[in-house]
């Protein structure tokens, strides 16, 4: 189940989806993954503190929120090409 791609990273790929949580913290419990289990899982801090708080119905704002920030960034790099 896991190699060096976050389960963060599988959702946003769509290989893996928010209600696969349980799945990926068992497996970190059951395996020497060699992290914590917020590395483990690709969540920044501040992700991992709300979906602690908060519980797995936060994972779908996590989600969004990644890849608002991922389509700001393409968009930004898109932008300085065009300027170069």
């Amino acid at each position: 189940m896991y190699n060096s791609i976050s389960f963060i990273e599988r959702c946003l790929n769509k290989s893996a989806a928010p209600h696969d949580v349980d799945a990926y913290v068992e497996y970190w419990h059951t395996h020497d993954t060699r992290c914590s289990l917020r590395e483990y899982l690709g969540m920044t801090v501040k992700e991992y503190e709300l979906w602690l708080k908060d519980g797995d119905s936060v994972l779908t704002d996590i989600l969004q929120g990644r890849q608002e920030r991922n389509a700001g960034k393409r968009y930004m790099r898109g932008l300085s090409r065009k300027e170069a």
